[in-house]
């Protein structure tokens, strides 16, 4: 994940998923956050930012690599947020008094594959007290010592928990 502050107070953010493991997975990753990173500094769109990205990063991919990636804009003093997705996990936007939601948001393909492939923009708004909580699917890919998932309902379970900071 990364995030940049702007000298606006927006507040740019990106979360994404490499496939496979490794150095050659470390090395896509490292690529794909650098290419993010300078297409954030020149657009105002997440959907644009993504569209700009993928023929980037689809260009000499000999090894297939790719990458999932949710990327936002969000104005912390409005709470007004716009997102878009390359096939990343849907976030989840945890109220006030405790409900979660799942922002329901078109996705396209990871980044890597198609360099005509990028998520739409999708609007929100987050009202004081809510939380927008954006993740990989190693949060609910992750085993316990039995060999269970955490998985989604964990998941919300978990967020559900009413008063809670964004740190806890």
């Amino acid at each position: 994940y990364a995030f940049h502050p702007r000298e606006d107070g927006m507040v740019w953010f990106s979360i994404g998923d490499v496939s496979d493991k490794g150095v050659p997975a470390a090395l896509f990753m490292a690529r794909t956050v650098a290419v993010l990173e300078a297409t954030a500094r020149n657009t105002d769109s997440p959907a644009l930012m993504l569209a700009r990205a993928a023929p980037r990063l689809a260009e000499g991919n000999e090894s297939c690599m790719f990458a999932t990636a949710l990327c936002g804009l969000l104005d912390p003093h409005t709470g007004m947020f716009e997102l878009a997705s390359s096939g990343h996990e849907l976030p989840r936007i945890v109220r006030a008094d405790g409900r979660v939601e799942v922002f329901a948001m078109v996705t396209a393909a990871p980044l890597g594959i198609d360099p005509e492939a990028y998520g739409e923009g999708q609007a929100g708004m987050l009202e004081p007290g809510d939380s927008l909580f954006c993740f990989t699917d190693g949060v609910t890919d992750a085993r316990d010592r039995h060999g269970q998932l955490f998985g989604e309902e964990r998941l919300h379970a978990v967020l559900a928990r009413p008063g809670r900071s964004a740190a806890e």
